[in-house]
């Protein structure tokens, strides 16, 4: 009888009743960065407010990179140094057909505009990222060792 009494006299909070924690929405910081070659690369690292909210393990940091190809399915790879850890990630791609100008194009080399995109778990806190993309098995960095730096 008595938990029936207190069942009836506690609130009760709507199904869309806000979370008051500050832990809902994912924190993120975005970091840009142009290659050797003039390619556009970009790392966005998303994270909860604080390391003890419930999503905190949802921390991780998203690489993409836009190219140009010659052909339609290149092979990318992304060498990460994350935190003094390294390793190669391969990267989902999409490209699509590329047109100079408004006229036909009848030069027998194709182009493609391309998207790589990569995703790297990781913790919660400040982030020193390294990166060096690969395409079809060419590095798009200036030399040895002089990989694109980003502090997120």
């Amino acid at each position: 009888m008595i938990t029936l009494f207190a069942l009836l006299l506690s609130p009760t909070l709507p199904a869309n009743a806000a979370d008051t924690s500050g832990c809902s929405q994912l924190v993120q910081t975005t970091a840009h960065a142009t290659t050797a070659n003039g390619n556009l690369l970009t790392a966005t690292y998303a994270h909860a407010a604080r390391a003890n909210c419930w999503n905190a393990s949802q921390a991780a940091v998203t690489i993409a990179y836009r190219f140009s190809s010659e052909t339609a399915q290149p092979s990318v790879g992304l060498w990460v140094k994350l935190n003094g850890r390294d390793q190669t990630l391969t990267a989902q791609v999409t490209c699509s057909s590329v047109q100079s100008g408004i006229a036909k194009d009848t030069s027998p080399r194709a182009s493609f505009a391309c998207f790589a995109l990569a995703t790297l778990p990781t913790a919660t806190g400040a982030q020193e990222l390294e990166i060096a993309p690969s395409v079809n098995g060419a590095f798009d960095t200036s030399a040895y060792g002089q990989n694109s730096r980003l502090s997120l």
